[in-house]
């Protein structure tokens, strides 16, 4: 059976933590620690597959991916917003249902013609958004 976001990777945590606990009884990770491993393993698969769709999205402006490939809304919103980033196209900004961002997201100056002059990527500018506000 080919690799399957809910259950491959939360029943590969599973085994690793058992296999710990043979490894080192002295130090033994609890169960309770168990369970928030495997749900960690499980909140990963879903942000790396929202970070590949994500950037696929703005690098080919298309913002139907972002509703068609994306389920959680906050990544549905960051989607929008850096393709507005990468594309100018500030009528996205209205599709991002979270109003810090969409606010951000209408305050963000135009990419600068001049392409020698230093920018952040749009992955930064969401990273420093978020830091700042969350």
């Amino acid at each position: 059976m080919a690799y399957n976001d809910k259950t491959t990777h939360p029943a590969l945590t599973d085994e690793i933590v058992d296999f710990y606990n043979l490894l080192y009884p002295n130090t033994p990770i609890t169960a309770e620690q168990k369970e928030l491993l495997i749900e960690g393993s499980t909140l990963l698969d879903k942000l790396f597959k929202g970070d590949c769709v994500i950037a696929v999205a703005a690098a080919k402006k298309d913002a139907s991916l972002c509703q068609s490939a994306l389920y959680q809304e906050d990544l549905i919103n960051l989607c929008f917003y850096q393709i507005s980033l990468m594309s100018g196209d500030k009528s996205l900004c209205s599709e991002i249902k979270d109003e810090k961002l969409s606010a951000h997201c209408l305050a963000e100056p135009p990419a600068p013609k001049d392409e020698s002059k230093p920018r952040l990527s749009p992955i930064e500018k969401i990273k420093n958004f978020l830091h700042a506000n969350y």
